[in-house]
């Protein structure tokens, strides 16, 4: 009996030793497959550095050029009103290569390759100068010829772009997906859109706080924590990628599940179909938009006020709960790009679980599917732990915006002696 005990101990302590080996093993795999996808796309990058974008010219606009390099050269030419001694040379051009679009929809773009780097910089230059130009109707922009991975990476800055142009802030996107912005101050670059998003909302730019991923994916965790003697959990969501469809959210509830501070079993996500016309939310918000018209004066005038404003609405069957400072952490993205690369998109995910003591999400397709899919998708060295609060203190206003409010208060407070006019930095 003895001798097969120490064969069964010696064999598991070699199985252990294979398994740790291996764990090893893949570790570094996934590291250097991370480190050759990241080659390729700056190949990728580099084998277009000659190449133009050109958005917005119409479907079948080069139909009465000899070719479509042709047309180029010469919409090129005009448009940007180039001098006949200026090299404009041409050496393939084609439209983007996907099906042609409906007569109504936007036209396909046109890559075209230039002879060399510096003429199409030149070309660039030219056209950002005069902010594109107007062509059949159209308005026609050029731009870089990006790889795919980096126009996704740079396309998640259009939030703040769109900020920044509000406040006429001046700034630029270095490639790959990088950004500088140029406060009065100083310039500031961020090497993400979260930390341009984050230090944005911590200097009061409107329209930046409160969109970030870990800050919805917060209010989730609370409720939750909330119900935290609850063993399984379904939630019925709009099927909205930004909300209730990323990875910062399925990291955070793979951490919830793993941890003590709630009897989870499962948690559920299942997305309404696309084109659904009716949510009871929907009967919900409506309740809410009621409460606040039968307001003095319809108005709501602060946080305090909209919370008993929701409380008082259908029918006084609500319960609220309030997102406060210290629920709101600072959650991140644990996902593997290599784990998840061969796996649907999360937009093909029709049904989501996440189970306690697992590191895995399991999906549907359809919710008429019978079994779940299995997909391990955290990183190896994702930490399954609460992380810190992300905003410590309330955030503050612009400056502008609050010296505004303090004039319009202290013109009030001339007029009526009782009024209290409070500043606070």
């Amino acid at each position: 009996m003895n001798t097969r005990v120490e064969e069964a101990e010696e064999r598991i302590k070699d199985a252990e030793t294979r398994i740790q080996t291996n764990e090893e093993a893949v570790t570094e795999m996934l590291k250097l497959h991370i480190e050759m996808d990241a080659k390729l796309t700056d190949l990728e990058g580099r084998s277009r550095r000659e190449n133009i974008r050109i958005h917005g010219v119409k479907e079948g606009s080069e139909d009465d050029a000899p070719s479509m390099v042709d047309f180029v050269e010469r919409l090129l030419r005009h448009k940007l009103e180039l001098p006949e001694s200026a090299e404009v040379r041409v050496e393939r051009a084609h439209q983007a290569l996907m099906p042609k679009p409906p007569p109504n929809a936007a036209p396909r773009s046109i890559v075209a390759k230039m002879a060399s780097y510096r003429t199409k910089e030149e070309i660039l230059k030219l056209a950002w100068q005069k902010r594109g130009f107007e062509y059949l109707g159209n308005k026609v922009n050029l731009d870089h010829d990006y790889a795919p991975e980096v126009l996704k990476q740079r396309k998640k800055y259009a939030e703040v772009k769109s900020v920044l142009k509000e406040k006429k802030i001046l700034f630029q996107t270095p490639f790959p997906s990088k950004m500088r912005v140029f406060y009065p101050e100083w310039p500031v670059l961020y090497g993400s859109v979260e930390e341009a998003t984050s230090d944005l909302a911590k200097r009061g730019f409107p329209g930046t706080a409160g969109r970030s991923a870990a800050e919805i994916t917060s209010a989730y965790v609370t409720i939750l924590k909330k119900e935290r003697d609850m063993c399984h959990s379904i939630f019925w969501v709009d099927n909205c990628s930004a909300q209730n469809k990323n990875w910062c959210l399925l990291s955070s509830l793979i951490c919830l599940g793993n941890g003590n501070t709630t009897s989870m079993e499962d948690i559920t996500l299942k997305y309404f179909e696309k084109g659904h016309t009716f949510m009871s939310a929907d009967s919900f918000h409506h309740g809410v938009e009621q409460e606040m018209r039968n307001r003095p004066g319809g108005v709501v005038y602060d946080f305090e006020d909209f919370v008993s404003v929701v409380l008082s609405s259908n029918s006084k069957k609500v319960e609220v709960v309030e997102l406060k400072n210290v629920d709101v952490l600072n959650w991140k993205d644990g996902h593997s790009s290599v784990k998840t690369k061969k796996a649907p998109n999360l937009s093909k995910m029709a049904v989501i679980q996440l189970r306690c003591g697992s590191r895995s999400l399991f999906f549907k397709l359809t919710n008429a599917d019978a079994h779940f899919t299995e997909l391990d998708f955290p990183r190896a060295k994702f930490e399954l732990k609460e992380p810190s609060v992300l905003r410590p203190h309330d955030q503050k206003i612009e400056e502008a915006k609050k010296d505004d409010i303090i004039k319009k208060l202290s013109f009030y407070a001339l007029k009526q002696e009782s009024f209290l006019v409070f500043t606070a930095c």
